[in-house]
């Protein structure tokens, strides 16, 4: 076997465990958004009884409840304000388990498309196929919208930049494998 065989091979097999890898993701993210899910529902349904021990625990400093309704993504979501000078905590605390449910559905979405991604090379004789690029392009688009709803406009640009940059990258890469291939 030529050292060419001998490091596709290997990138092969590194595909093979990185695809392994995500499928075990893939069921953390599902057991996560429907843990988070289960929880809401039980938050929205039973608030009423939930509502005084989460107001004693906000009174007694046990749990800052103002960092759940103001925080994060969710005040791109949702103004829970309301709930919280209401007093109804379950409210905010549903409204947090429905976005984690959304964060975890999502990531499992780019975690799918990035185990495609692996399976594809693994398959193929070379990682610079359109199909990948086409793939690629799907999944760093998730990433940098959803860092701008979940994270920030700050790391939405810096995440979208170097994703751009690797997507060039094996662009240019895809390029130059249509020139070998064409050449063959």
């Amino acid at each position: 076997m030529n050292q060419q065989n001998v490091k596709l091979e290997e990138t092969k097999r590194r595909c093979n465990t990185a695809a392994n890898v995500l499928s075990v993701f893939k069921i953390f993210m599902i057991l996560g958004a429907v843990l988070s899910f289960v929880s809401g529902i039980l938050m929205f349904v039973y608030q009423s009884e939930i509502n005084p021990y989460l107001e004693q625990s906000v009174a007694e400093g046990r749990v800052k409840i103002d960092a759940l309704a103001t925080d994060g993504a969710i005040r791109l979501l949702v103004d829970a304000s309301g709930a919280l000078e209401a007093g109804n905590y379950a409210i905010v605390v549903w409204i947090n388990c429905m976005v984690a449910t959304l964060i975890c559905l999502v990531a499992m979405v780019v975690v799918m498309i990035f185990r495609s991604i692996f399976v594809k090379i693994q398959e193929e004789d070379s990682p610079f196929k359109q199909e990948v690029l086409q793939n690629m392009k799907r999944a760093f688009i998730i990433v940098t919208v959803a860092s701008l709803f979940f994270v920030g406009f700050g790391v939405a640009v810096m995440v979208g930049l170097l994703l751009w940059c690797i997507y060039a990258i094996f662009e240019y890469g895809t390029e130059l494998q249509n020139e070998v291939d064409e050449t063959l």
